[in-house]
């Protein structure tokens, strides 16, 4: 029988640290590759298939440290090596293996057991990507001075990389600020308090607010690329004024929110 080529090993191998169990299995014939006998390639093999799921856990639990204080540790840890499997194929930093955790967390028990963690991962995940986002230029409004109202009804606006709302029907960012609390001193009322959470950098600083459910209508509204006329028309006939996006949009541009402003 030829030898396994190098890609085969490579897969098998992955099969391996995703699912440690079939070390006990009695086939490990690319295990040759590693070790004359079995035994020895298990022994082997032990510490890269131990080893990968306690980093993924680690990175995961430095993602996503309120997510794992609200389960729980042995909760989180159990949580963890089900998502193993879904862990994105390819990635080349751990900063990046929560990326596909919150879609997986909608389809766990977890969801059933406790709603709010989904929104709560995905704000998670927003905070890890402002915190690494790379800011561009600051923008300048007096480039905007000309405009006439066609531009303004015309106009798009780029937000700044790493800028992301997350909108909720539970109280997230409540939950998050509670991180480093005792478990035992929390006490948050969760029913029938949404919340809609901007993450985003400006400057050094990692900044996570709340703002009202029609700022953030608007911002949704603009942070998916849709016009500003487009968006003020759907503010004015949901009850809401031109006034408030003005202020919004100078109070983004203010903290720095804001890349662009384009016709």
């Amino acid at each position: 029988m030829a030898a396994p080529s190098l890609r085969e090993t490579q897969r098998w191998l992955a099969g391996l640290i995703l699912d440690p169990a079939r070390l006990e299995d009695a086939g490990l014939a690319p295990s040759t590759v590693i070790a004359a006998d079995d035994a020895t390639a298990r022994v082997r093999l032990g510490a890269y298939t131990g080893g990968y799921p306690a980093r993924i856990e680690e990175a995961l639990a430095e993602t996503f440290p309120a997510l794992r204080h609200v389960l729980g540790v042995s909760s989180f840890h159990a949580l963890m090596h089900r998502y193993l499997p879904h862990v994105p194929a390819g990635i080349y930093n751990l900063n990046d293996a929560g990326d596909a955790l919150p879609d997986y967390l909608s389809r766990d028990p977890i969801a059933a057991d406790v709603p709010l963690a989904v929104d709560l991962a995905r704000l998670e995940l927003a905070v890890q990507g402002a915190f690494h986002a790379t800011l561009g230029p600051a923008f300048d409004s007096a480039q905007l001075g000309g405009w006439t109202l066609d531009d303004w009804d015309a106009a798009v606006v780029r937000f700044q990389p790493g800028v992301a709302l997350v909108r909720s029907p539970w109280p997230i960012h409540d939950v998050w600020q509670a991180r480093t609390q005792p478990r035992e001193s929390i006490d948050i009322v969760v029913e029938g308090r949404p919340q809609s959470v901007l993450a985003y950098r400006a400057g050094a600083s990692l900044l996570v607010t709340v703002i009202d459910e029609r700022e953030a209508g608007v911002f949704a509204s603009l942070l998916a690329g849709e016009t500003l006329g487009a968006t003020m028309g759907a503010l004015a006939a949901d009850g809401g004024t031109t006034d408030a996006v003005a202020q919004w949009l100078a109070g983004w541009v203010g903290r720095g929110l804001v890349a662009g402003c384009e016709r």
